[in-house]
């Protein structure tokens, strides 16, 4: 984790919006990025480790929200401009990603919901013919049911 982020800071000086920042503001975003990745790292551990539909959905879940939002997964500027539009502000990418580390059970609560809600569906979606549960289709259809997220 640490080596790939270390890799995309070096990147980060692409963005016109990282270069415009102050230095405090820069210390403060990567502090953000870094939480950012270690809570969802821990918490879909957890959820993956359960070996359960649940628990694989869940941690889907956050991983492609995480995917669709982390600095750290694209081009910083683009990221930034598909989140807040056309001219983003550090600030408000690091008051972003802080608020997704400090709320994570709230997003997994979110998140069970969508499963409890869908319960029946993902099931099917993942059950084979023998009626054995392949935890791993529902990498395949967890996208699909964040859609409402954005």
């Amino acid at each position: 984790m640490i080596a790939n982020m270390m890799e995309q800071i070096d990147n980060f000086g692409a963005s016109e919006a990282y270069r415009a920042a102050t230095w405090e503001g820069k210390q403060e975003f990567i502090k953000a990025v870094y939480a950012m990745e270690v809570v969802i790292e821990q918490v879909t551990d957890k959820y993956r480790n359960k070996k359960t539909p649940k628990g694989e959905f869940v941690a889907c879940c956050l991983l492609d929200y995480f995917y669709d939002v982390s600095p750290l997964e694209g081009n910083l500027q683009e990221q930034m401009e598909s989140i807040f539009g056309d001219e983003p502000v550090l600030a408000q990418y690091t008051e972003f990603l802080s608020g997704i580390a400090s709320n994570i059970h709230q997003i997994v609560r979110e998140i069970k919901k969508v499963y409890k809600n869908n319960k029946a569906e993902i099931l099917d979606l993942i059950t084979n013919a023998d009626g054995s549960v392949d935890l791993e289709e529902i990498n395949d259809c967890s996208r699909e049911y964040l859609q409402p997220w954005y």
